[in-house]
């Protein structure tokens, strides 16, 4: 072999080497140090809330173990909630032994405005809206919406009402109906004696428990005397035409009363202006036409 090969073989091989050698400082060296920020990070400034301790239905009498305490963000705290002061235990005292007025979910911030002492109101009282009250209907599955309507839900109340229709005839009695909503929007406060607002299934109840204004009160009553009433369950989500006001239009307009002509009368003897003139009825009110 001549000797300029072996030259070019040795210098090759000492340029491996040294490739090798650098690729392997190359990996071995550690990372860059990462700059540090202009200070520690801290954790967000926390407190502790009183929350519940499992699902909790309306009517439930609270116990020891249906509430806890539980850190929450300072930012996040509601001027409604329940926070932890030094010991806290008076807090969270004055929440065992009262009523749920309005069901908590687990997990969910306790409220004074949704709890009620029963020593200070009964049961029903303690649950109604301040400045509010309670009226009972009695229902069947026709009339409440196949049994569906639950506490908590919304409904409005709709008057059915049966009108005569004059035809002239004592024996002929056609009549029609007329339907309109006489108040929207009302609370079901209870099923038959059920206030659990957490329950899913149908209920096939006898009565049902509304919350009312007094005049609504006064509306409600004075409509179930006169007509049928139905309950129409409202939806969650309101839609076009639900921010109208009380008083529904009604779905069925009363017909126009039949013209009912009376007999002819005889002609006058004497010419007189009763001549040739009917009696025409529309509605209650008679008018006289002459007849040709």
């Amino acid at each position: 072999m001549r000797p300029i090969t072996i030259i070019l073989l040795a210098a090759a091989l000492v340029i491996a080497v040294v490739a090798a050698l650098l690729a392997k400082r190359a990996l071995n060296r550690p990372p860059p140090p990462v700059a540090e920020a202009s200070g520690p990070v801290r954790p967000a400034p926390t407190s502790q809330i009183l929350i519940a301790a499992r699902d909790l239905a309306t009517g439930t009498q609270l116990k020891d173990g249906d509430v806890k305490w539980q850190s929450w963000p300072n930012e996040a705290v509601d001027r409604r909630f329940i926070v932890k002061l030094g010991q806290g235990e008076e807090a969270r005292n004055a929440f065992i032994g009262a009523t749920v007025r309005q069901a908590f979910l687990s997990g969910e911030p306790m409220m004074a405005n949704r709890v009620f002492r029963q020593e200070g109101a009964g049961m029903m009282s303690g649950i109604l809206s301040p400045g509010m009250r309670a009226i009972g209907l009695t229902v069947n599955p026709h009339s409440a919406a196949g049994g569906f309507i639950l506490p908590g839900d919304r409904v409005d109340v709709i008057q059915t009402v049966e009108l005569a229709r004059n035809t002239g005839t004592s024996e002929d009695g056609g009549k029609t109906s007329r339907s309109e909503t006489v108040v929207r929007n009302l609370r079901v406060l209870a099923v038959d004696q059920k206030m659990d607002d957490v329950q899913t299934a149908a209920v096939l109840a006898k009565t049902l428990t509304l919350e009312v204004t007094p005049k609504e009160a006064e509306t409600v009553l004075q409509a179930q005397k006169s007509g049928e009433l139905t309950l129409s369950l409202r939806s969650l989500t309101p839609g076009p035409g639900d921010e109208a006001g009380f008083g529904g239009t009604p779905l069925a307009s009363e017909p126009e009363p039949i013209p009912v002509v009376a007999p002819r009368r005889p002609a006058a003897t004497d010419g007189g202006a009763g001549a040739g003139q009917v009696k025409v009825y529309r509605g209650a009110t008679p008018t006289m036409e002459t007849g040709r």
